[in-house]
């Protein structure tokens, strides 16, 4: 049983610590790729600030709703939703 329990948890910091990358990249290269693509800094700028938005605007309100779900469930499907959009955003600028 702890070594189930052991596993689980190995995989699920290794998940966790594969998306962090992952959002550090994104956090990188999008506002990156603006700037090589509209030679803008205040569009990189502007962008950058998009991103940090919905936290600081929703993050206690979304963090009180959250404690009542499973943190696996809502892992999971947040990173859906973000590789989703990820692909998406790709999609538009290549």
């Amino acid at each position: 049983m702890i070594k189930s329990i052991k596993k689980q948890s190995t995989q699920l910091l290794i998940g966790y610590t594969i998306s962090g990358l992952g959002d550090q990249f994104y956090t990188f290269a999008i506002p990156l790729l603006m700037l090589t693509r509209s030679h803008s800094s205040i569009t990189m700028g502007l962008l950058t600030a998009m991103e940090y938005l919905p936290t600081a605007l929703f993050g206690i309100i979304i963090g009180s709703i959250f404690d009542i779900f499973s943190r696996k469930n809502i892992m999971l499907y947040s990173l859906l939703m973000q590789s989703i959009l990820i692909l998406e955003t790709v999609k538009f600028f290549v």
